[in-house]
């Protein structure tokens, strides 16, 4: 009798400059990283973040976090969470709101909602919240997170996304 193997299709490799794009674009701090657990929360792993590890978070082989101050309380992106189907739809709207007034937005799917990504220069992280605030209330957005969650770090590694 012959028993034939089956493989399972291998995943492309992914581009080294693609992780470290998406490194530069989402990582505040090196010095450690948000890993998820079996049931769903994070843990603080206090070890250098590595660019095998988010290789294998964007392979989809592990999940990590971002954490959304440096280790100065400076932020180079604002995230705003919608955790249900009618705050997602307001966001979606902002998003296109913005996108008429020529400001990049970028929309990202999640279990319960989504999140609007805006990205800046690096600012303090109470300045990037003040905006954040500015824009909520302009828009009159309620009950939506607003990522960082800290004007500044005074312990542990801070909010993550």
């Amino acid at each position: 009798m012959h028993i034939m193997r089956i493989e399972r299709p291998r995943k492309p490799e992914l581009d080294q400059q693609l992780v470290a794009a998406y490194a530069r674009t989402f990582i505040a701090r090196h010095d450690r990283y948000p890993l998820q657990l079996p049931g769903g929360s994070y843990a603080t792993v206090r070890k250098q973040l590595h660019p095998a590890l988010i290789h294998a978070h964007l392979r989809g082989t592990v999940t990590l976090g971002a954490y959304a101050l440096d280790h100065q309380s400076q932020a180079h992106w604002l995230c705003f969470d919608a955790d249900d189907d009618e705050r997602w739809q307001d966001l979606r709207q902002l998003a296109q709101t913005l996108s008429e007034q020529q400001v990049t937005a970028y929309l990202e799917a999640s279990r319960r909602g989504g999140h609007l990504w805006l990205f800046t220069p690096r600012l303090p992280g109470h300045d990037i919240r003040r905006f954040g605030h500015q824009v909520l209330d302009a828009y009159h957005l309620e009950q939506i997170e607003l990522y960082p969650k800290q004007n500044r770090l005074t312990t542990g590694p801070g909010s993550l996304v």
